[in-house]
């Protein structure tokens, strides 16, 4: 399953223009920003809904935003969107002229297809502002990165057209991190789990791993050309139940974000902190693996349940 998974990871640097705010977590802020620029740049139907529109297929805006193809998944899987925003880790929010941001944009799979309207979004959503303000942030870098972990500047002028658009894939993801019976997992930004449709207060292994496979289960099937057909979920999430969970320093923590479709504010919350995992199986390793790169949870695409992985002290 893991192996399938497909990722175009851009590492996007921006300047300041000026003096300005922007929110402590700026993975729907840069998610919402993408949005609107690329509206704005291949929209056939300018103010209509995407749902409406015929010609979803052909354009940046609704083919990443709207896609048709997310509302087809299994009902065992979450509704995937072919991008991944994964935020600056720190809660800055004060940023001086010339001062840089940067953060990681992955396209998933066949998302790539989308990348020259992507980079031209990119240059076109600092020069429309960023955060509340709308503070001019000039895109100064775009690379790309390469499975050895080389990062290649794309051609802006061109918007990345040509040779050398590298790809990342699940397998050497995981050939990176060899496998641990023991390791730390950080959850950087709040991780909405939900067990039967409530938020979970406690973390176990099962938890998390049916969590990793219905994210990354609608990811595949939906951008990766992958089918579900004689995949045992049960006896994955079956093995995670053996995993010991070690509470290090979780805690829930509260945001608020704007969303245009709901016409306001409205808060989220989600797990951070770090938990030990325990007699971790080799064959669970993989998808904990991906899943830095993926997340894991609700709100997994503008930044929330982001986690890296650490060695445990000693």
């Amino acid at each position: 399953m893991w192996s399938h998974l497909r990722l175009t990871v851009l590492h996007v640097e921006y300047r300041a223009e000026r003096r300005c705010r922007l929110p402590a977590y700026k993975g729907s802020m840069l998610r919402g920003s993408l949005g609107h620029a690329l509206r704005d740049m291949a929209c056939f139907e300018p103010g209509g809904p995407c749902g409406r529109c015929p010609n979803t297929d052909r354009c940046a805006a609704g083919a990443l935003f709207e896609p048709q193809e997310a509302g087809e998944v299994a009902a065992r899987f979450d509704r995937p969107m072919p991008y991944i925003v994964t935020a600056p880790p720190d809660r800055r929010e004060a940023y001086a002229a010339g001062e840089g941001l940067a953060f990681t944009l992955s396209l998933v799979g066949s998302g790539r297809v989308w990348l020259p309207w992507v980079v031209g979004a990119l240059a076109s959503m600092g020069q429309r502002g960023l955060g509340a303000e709308r503070a001019p942030f000039v895109l100064s870098r775009v690379c790309v990165e390469a499975p050895a972990g080389q990062r290649t500047p794309l051609d802006l002028p061109g918007r990345g057209v040509g040779p050398g658009v590298g790809e990342l894939d699940g397998a050497s993801l995981v050939a990176a991190q060899p496998p641990s019976e023991r390791v730390v997992l950080h959850f950087v930004t709040p991780t909405d789990l939900r067990r039967k449709g409530h938020q979970a207060e406690q973390l176990d292994g099962a938890l998390l791993v049916s969590r990793l496979l219905r994210r990354l289960g609608g990811l595949l099937q939906t951008y990766c050309r992958w089918s579900a057909d004689g995949f045992d979920f049960k006896a994955v999430v079956d093995e995670a139940s053996g995993m010991a969970c070690r509470d290090l320093s979780l805690e829930f923590r509260e945001w608020e974000r704007y969303s245009v479709r709901r016409g306001g504010r409205h808060r989220l919350s989600g797990l951070v902190g770090r938990v030990e995992l325990g007699s971790v199986p080799a064959r669970l390793w993989p998808y904990l693996v991906v899943g830095e790169r993926t997340h894991v949870g609700k709100g997994a695409s503008f930044g929330m349940g982001q986690y890296v992985l650490e060695a445990p002290q000693a």
